[in-house]
This record gives C-alpha cells, structure tokens and sequence, in this order.
C-alpha cells in the first residue's frame, strides 16, 4: 500500500487494484530486485491519447461563504480532483473567472498532505475580494484536466455583499483622487475651461462655433447622428470643413442609427458619394451574418483626407469579445436570480441564450449585444464637447439635456481617448485609414481640475462604473443625480445609493414622467423606473418626476446625465442610471472638482424639482402600479433595452 500510494495507485470498489496500480507495482518490482537483468528498451513512441472519460471535481467548498467587498478579503476555494483515466496525473485546477468582472482566473494547488504523485488529492484556491467586487451569489466553474486531455467540472458557491470599507476617503481629499485616478484610468489636471451647455440652442451654437473654427481635424463621435438636424446645418458644415482639407472621423453606433436615420448620417455626399457601398453596408448590418465594421473614406479625392465614418456593429462587438461564450456574466444571473427566473442554488444553463426567452417565447437575447453610447467631439485636439446630446434636433429644441464646452490640458485626454476607440473600432477592417495622430500639448486655459474617463465593457474596462461607485462611497452629505430613467434593478451601482441613503447621504434623483416619456418608446423607460422605484425609496431615496402635461406632444423630455457629490464633485457625461450604462455599453464622463461649480449645478437641482417636478412618495407609487399595472409588468422584460 505504501508504494501504491507513493506510486499515484488506487483501490477499485470492489477492492482490487487497478490495471495502472499492478503495473507500477510490477515495475518497481522489477526495478529493484533484477537490476542485473535490465536491459534498455527500445524507445517507444507515445501515442496522444485523449481520453472521453471525464475528470471528476467533488466536494467543493467556499469558506466563508458571505464575504463583503469592503476590502482585501478572500474566498478559500477548495476540491477534490481524481481521474478515471489509467496512465495520466492532473495537468492543472483552475477556477474559471471570465463571467466575472474583477475576478481573475485561480490556478489551484495540491495539498501536499492529501495528494498522490498523480496530482489526485485535494486541490486549494484563494480568491481575493476587492471593494470592488460585484455583490451577489457567484456560481464558479472549476475545470481540472489530466494529462490525456480529459476534463471535468465542478460549481463552487459563494456570495459576497456590499459593504462600504471604513475610513474611506472624503469627497475632495487627495487621497479620493488619487483613487479615483486609479480606478478611471485617467488623471486630473489643472488650468482647464469648463463652460455648461444646459440650454439648447446655445449647445448647438457651440458645436457649429467650433467646429467652424477647425484647420486640421474634426472628431465626431454620437449615438444617433441626424442628417437634417438644425436643418442640415451641421450636415452641410462638416462637408465644407472636408473640401477645405480638414479631416473628418465620425464614429456611430450602428443599433441605434440605422432605425433613427437609415440613410442619414451615412449620406454624407447623398446619392453622388454613397452609391452601390450604402446598399451593402444596410444589406450587411440587416442580414443574418454579422458583418464587419463600416469604414468608408467619403471625400477621399478631395484635397486633404475627407471623411470617415465608423458604423460600429454590437454584433461584431460581441463576436470579436466572445460575449456570448461561457457562463452568463455574474450581474446579469444577479437581476435574473433577483427576478426568480434562475436559482442561486442550482446550476446556470451552459448555453447563455437558453435563459433569454422573451414575450411570447421570442429570444431577448440579441438585445445584450454591445453598444458606443459616447458623445464627443474634439477639434483640432484643442476643443471639445462632451455630454449627453446626440445629434438631432429634439436635443436642442424640446428636450432638457445637458453638455461640457472645454479646453485646457483635459481636451488632451478627450482626443486620445477618441482616437483609441477609433483604433480599436475600425481595426478589424482593412480598408479603415487611422486619423491623423493631432496630439497637441494643450496650456492651461481656465481654473478648474477635470479628469476624463471613459469604459468599454467589451474590453471588460468599467472605469466609469467604479468611479461613480466610489465617488458614491465617499459621499456623507449629498448627492443629486439627473438620469432619464432608472433601469436599475440589483446592481453594485443599486447597492451603493442605497448604502449612502443608509448612511444619512441626502440622495434625491431627477427621472422623467410618465407625461415626458410619452414621445419615447411608448413611456417604456418610465415604466421600468416604476419597477425599480421600490427598494429606492425603501432605503430613504428621494425621487422627483419632470413636470408634463398630458395634453401636449412635446413634453421637455429630460436626457441628462450627472451627477454631484457632498457640493465638491460633478459627474457630467453620457452614463445613465441603468444596467446598459454599468455593463453593456461604452461611457464617458467628465469628473470636475471645483466647489464652485458643483454648488452653481446644485442651486440649479434644486431650483429644477422645486418648479419643474413632482416628488413621488410611497403612496404615489403604489397608485402608479394600479394604474399601470400591466404594462409595468410588460416592462419587466425590457430593463436591458434602457
């Protein structure tokens, strides 16, 4: 038994030995008592075997099995691993992470008290938590492989929770920006101009100022893009900015601009320009098979290098990331767990589209794909817009939105920024021609420190997610958020504000109407902000609707996103409160810290649910779900589409 157990041998069920174990022991017999007689062995080449037997992965463990994420803490992860298979040791145990957002993959090691020389034994793992770890039950595949090439699986369970960690750093120290720098990627600077666009019309002004103004280069990066918005003005200036030699990038999300303006933004040139490629560019983003980036170089006789769009496919977006492979993601099992359509305590489906099943049987699915949700637009590396508009008209007239107008060395970080995504949207196409690489060194032009920071959740980069998160977790006085809707079902975004309202933070969020919403998807964003209203306002949140009248068709529906903190920080920028701004889509935000300006936005709060806004209490809620109880219901299904 001792060389059986030195030697990686086993015991059937039935007691006897295996095939493998009376091989090892007839060859360490003959090893040791005819050594005279041992004579070399021809050499035998090994055949690659792979076994279809699979390696089995058992008594799983977690401890502790409820961590916060208030730290470095850590989840021990231990198994046993075995192989069936005669002849072969355990290659490796690893944890698989990739459905994780902070995780990353754990290799196991043998327990050098409990395991063979095979690698069959017990195997231990440590994960560490960080405080920003994903709250929620996690289910964590742990693959182990043998030698042969035969794999088996097991599921460890564990759950963490939110837990604001001690001492954190006040909103305004040094040490919150630094963190805060850590966490988005970026840096702040100081010397920057920071001008607000919350009305309309001089939002617009702005852009077509500016870009007026351009001698080399135009980027250009929106959500939807309107060939006729301000009657074309903006259309029939960036084509004359093109013939003057300036360089033109436009970057569209091909989602949402197709439906918006099928032949819109695309027909720069119209028919002389566009042609037959306009055919096929539809052709291939309406077919079946995904299709490549849309890169077409418009003007490219011209004097100068014309213009260049990007129509970005999410579905392109989700192929090239291999979003759909694996696991579900871990916050998407968290709001379906929450929802009771799957069960913490039993196994996720393999395949991610068998959960996705929407009205009438009809797979919801594909609306998870990836999307470019950021506007922006750089002129000569120098000046910049950034926000929440897109370009069409509505954003200008009736709705309520609001922008950044800046300069200074933030811009610097603004145009790399565009120029990054613009490489790595159009590398797969080998006809895209890469901007022209305008880094200018920008000089103090204001007073205010800015940072810019951006994510792409195909890249898994959440930077704009942590960094609200933190700014959040610093707060102890107030924080006033504007957001269109609230498709915030339980989230680590969701955790924090109700944290901070637990806390005694004074959290108070502007959202649309029913009355404001009419002339969007049928009020559908209202009604999933009705579905995500209770725990909100369970926890002390104050809620207050944009003022409309049911009688008219253009209600100033509001689009703005922002976010201010404890009267020294501002968030302004395209990320709303919602699970496709956290996890599915790219945003961008502007971080400004300057007392002054945040008290300037919180007078201008104030002043807008005090006049413009109806505040809804528990009771006008559960009125509201009498009232629209069915289409709240129908609604439920459409929290990823907002």
């Amino acid at each position: 038994m001792a060389v059986l157990f030195f030697m990686g041998g086993k015991i059937n069920k039935s007691g006897l030995f295996s095939i493998k174990s009376l091989l090892l022991i007839l060859w360490v017999g003959c090893a040791v008592a005819l050594p005279a007689l041992a004579e070399p062995l021809p050499q035998v080449m090994p055949v690659e075997t792979i076994s279809e037997t699979p390696v089995v992965v058992k008594d799983i463990s977690a401890y502790p099995q409820v961590i916060p994420n208030s730290g470095n803490n850590r989840v021990r992860l231990s198994c046993t691993v075995f192989s069936p298979n005669d002849n072969c040791s355990i290659d490796y145990v690893r944890a698989s992470m990739g459905h994780t957002l902070t995780f990353q993959d754990v290799d196991f090691r043998p327990d050098p008290r409990r395991t063979l020389l095979s690698g069959e034994g017990r195997y231990n793992g440590i994960l560490l938590v960080g405080d920003l770890a994903d709250p929620g039950t996690y289910q964590i595949p742990i693959r182990a492989v043998d030698t042969l090439g035969a794999d088996g699986q097991g599921i460890a369970r564990f759950t963490v929770e939110f837990c604001r960690p001690e001492n954190f750093p006040a909103v305004g120290s040094p040490a919150l920006k630094q963190l805060l720098e850590q966490t988005g990627k970026s840096v702040f600077t100081r010397g920057n101009l920071v001008q607000v666009l919350d009305d309309g019309p001089a939002a617009l002004e702005k852009r077509l100022e500016i870009m007026e103004q351009a001698t080399s280069q135009i980027n250009l990066q929106s959500y939807t893009f309107d060939k006729d918005v301000a009657q074309g003005r903006v259309m029939k200036l960036l084509l004359e900015k093109a013939k003057q030699g300036v360089e033109v990038n436009i970057i569209l999300n091909a989602g949402s601009q197709l439906p918006t303006s099928p032949a819109g933004a695309l027909r720069l040139e119209l028919d002389q320009l566009v042609g037959k490629w306009m055919e096929t560019a539809e052709k291939k983003l309406s077919g079946n098979k995904p299709g490549q980036f849309m890169v077409k170089n418009f003007l490219s006789k011209s004097p100068g290098r014309g213009v260049n769009v990007i129509l970005v496919s999410s579905r392109d977006l989700a192929e090239r990331h291999n979003a759909r492979k694996g696991p579900p993601a871990h916050w998407l099992t968290r709001v379906l767990e929450d929802r009771g359509v799957l069960s913490p305590d039993q196994p996720h489906p393999e395949d991610i589209g068998e959960i996705f099943q929407g009205p009438g049987g009809l797979p919801a699915f594909p609306l998870l794909d990836h999307a470019v949700h950021e506007k922006v637009l750089v002129v000569d590396g120098t000046k910049a817009i950034v926000g929440g508009r897109n370009l069409e008209d509505r954003y200008f007239d009736t709705w309520t939105d609001l922008d950044l107008y800046l300069e200074g060395p933030l811009v610097d970080q603004i145009q790399e920024g565009f120029l990054n995504n613009y490489a790595d949207l159009s590398r797969t196409n080998p006809e895209a021609r890469q901007p022209l690489a305008l880094h200018p060194r920008n000089e103090q032009a204001g007073s205010y420190e800015a940072m810019f920071v951006q994510s792409k959740p195909w890249e898994k980069d959440y930077a704009s997610l942590y960094a609200l998160i933190q700014s959040i977790q610093a707060s102890t006085q107030s924080l006033y958020i504007t957001s269109q809707f609230l498709s915030l079902p339980a989230s680590h975004l969701h955790d924090a504000l109700i944290n901070a309202a637990k806390r005694g933070v004074d959290v108070r969020i502007l959202t649309n109407s029913y009355e404001t919403s009419s002339q969007l998807y049928f009020s559908a964003g209202y009604f999933i902000s009705l579905n995500n209203m209770d725990k909100l306002l369970d926890a002390g949140i104050r809620i207050f609707e944009t003022n409309g009248e049911p009688s008219k068709d253009d209600n100033p529906y509001c689009h703005a996103k922002e976010y201010l903190y404890d009267s020294q920080l501002a968030a302004i920028g395209s990320f709303n409160l919602s699970l496709r701004s956290c996890y599915i889509e790219s945003e961008n935000l502007i971080f400004i810290s300057d007392a002054g300006l945040c008290k300037d936005r919180e007078q201008a709060f104030l002043k807008e649910i005090s006049l413009h806004a109806t505040e809804i209490n528990r009771d006008g809620l559960e009125d509201r779900k009498v009232r629209y109880k069915n289409r709240m219901e129908i609604a439920w299904y459409l929290d990823l589409l907002f």
